[in-house]
């Protein structure tokens, strides 16, 4: 996987897939140490990058439309990250 300007992008052998930013719901805990990255209205990927914490507050900062628990700023340590509320935006 990588992070680029036009979203996340996920590669797995010849295939390559672009998941934008604004389709992401879900960044957090997957099994086994891994992501568990959700997207789409059923869709998902499981990721297992080398720095978890780094990959975290990158996709804070690209993916605006996330918030960390607790509505915890950019720049934070987030285990997890989730649509904001309405009123948050």
């Amino acid at each position: 996987y990588q992070t680029s300007e036009e979203g996340l992008v996920i590669r797995a052998g010849l295939l390559r897939r672009v998941i934008p930013y604004s389709a992401i719901t879900f960044v957090g805990p997957g099994d086994e140490g891994s992501l568990s990255v959700r997207y789409g209205n059923n869709a998902g990927v499981r990721i297992s990058p080398a720095n978890s914490r780094a990959f975290l507050e990158d996709m804070a900062t690209r993916a605006t439309h996330l918030t960390g628990e607790a509505g915890l700023p950019p720049g934070r340590y987030y285990t997890t990250l989730t649509p904001r509320r309405p009123d948050a935006c």
